[in-house]
């Protein structure tokens, strides 16, 4: 035997040879996505290359969707150790392969679909995270590299880890918007359903306050004429100043009503701002974080249309996209 696939050859025989980043040459299977089928793969040492190749899906000739998947140098070996359990011997890989059967004993390896109530997380989600973990360690480890031993082969790799957690984000986020597709649907039925009779009551509800509202107006400005009138005749000698009555306005209405209880309507004051100096008024709130973030946003705006004006100017830096 090939010296090359001792590891694989012994891990299929039931022995238990150390497992670490090596990527290991044999064949093996396992998945690349939630709820994709188990894949063959086969892993090698290039004669020519020297370079390790990877094979993952089926061949043309089966038959089956190919899996466009490739993997080499840190996506590779952070993969490896998932598939490296599942070791398979070749005829079975190569019938696999090229014909697109089933595995002998996949259906061992199909989990039932979880059921209503289970709070476990999904199965590609916990493939997602651990795909972010492993990356996340191997990001954190070459961040440590010293400064004085940052060159461009660091700031390369470092490059590669950019393409590969934004790689990774999309992915988590293409999961959860397919998880959550179901439920928004749902959502967007029952909103449908209540929310227009929801608004016409709204409404309705706001046209009849305005109505209380102009009625109750009206009431304080009778009782308001009423005592002047009371003080003038007090004034002109036409009523006893112990005649005087304050004229009352309502504080309640409602809160009876045929075939059911109905909370009184009160009549509350409300208190609101009118601005009559802007800029005295900006003044004042000038140190509010609000008023700070939201300056600082429309400030962005204009820098990134190239756009200067008082108390701002364009600062251009170089960062990583």
């Amino acid at each position: 035997m090939n010296p090359e696939f001792q590891w694989w050859f012994d891990k299929l025989n039931g022995k238990s040879p150390q497992v670490d980043e090596t990527v290991q040459s044999g064949f093996y299977r396992g998945r690349m996505k939630k709820d994709g089928p188990l894949l063959p793969i086969a892993t090698w040492i290039d004669s020519s290359s020297g370079q390790r190749v990877c094979l993952l899906g089926f061949s043309a000739e089966s038959g089956r969707k190919p899996e466009a998947y490739s993997l080499s140098g840190d996506a590779l070996a952070r993969r490896w150790t998932f598939f490296c359990e599942s070791p398979v011997a070749y005829n079975i890989y190569e019938h696999v392969v090229t014909t697109g059967a089933s595995w002998p004993d996949e259906a061992a390896y199909e989990k039932p679909a979880a059921m209503i109530g289970d709070n476990k997380p999904p199965e590609g989600l916990e493939l997602l995270k651990e795909n972010l973990s492993a990356l996340i360690e191997a990001v954190r480890s070459h961040l440590k590299t010293p400064e004085e031993k940052q060159d461009a082969t660091w700031a390369d790799k470092v490059g590669n880890y950019v393409g590969e957690i934004r790689a990774a984000k999309k992915g988590l986020e293409d999961a959860y918007k397919e998880e959550k597709a179901p439920h928004l649907k749902a959502g967007r039925a029952v909103d449908n359903a209540y929310k227009p009779v929801i608004k016409i009551a709204d409404d309705w509800n706001g046209k009849v306050k305005a109505a209380l509202t102009k009625w109750n107006a009206a009431e304080e400005a009778r009782a308001q004429a009423e005592m002047v009138k009371q003080v003038e005749e007090v004034q002109a000698g036409k009523r006893d100043i112990s005649e005087v009555s304050i004229p009352e306005t309502p504080v309640n209405v409602g809160g009876k009503k045929r075939g059911g209880n109905r909370s009184a309507v009160s009549f509350q004051v409300v208190r609101r701002a009118k601005v009559t100096n802007y800029k005295k008024a900006l003044d004042h709130w000038s140190k509010d974080d609000k008023i700070v973030a939201e300056v600082e946003r429309l400030c962005n705006n204009a820098a990134k249309a190239g756009v200067e004006g008082p108390g701002w100017e364009v600062v251009e830096t170089k960062e990583a996209k």
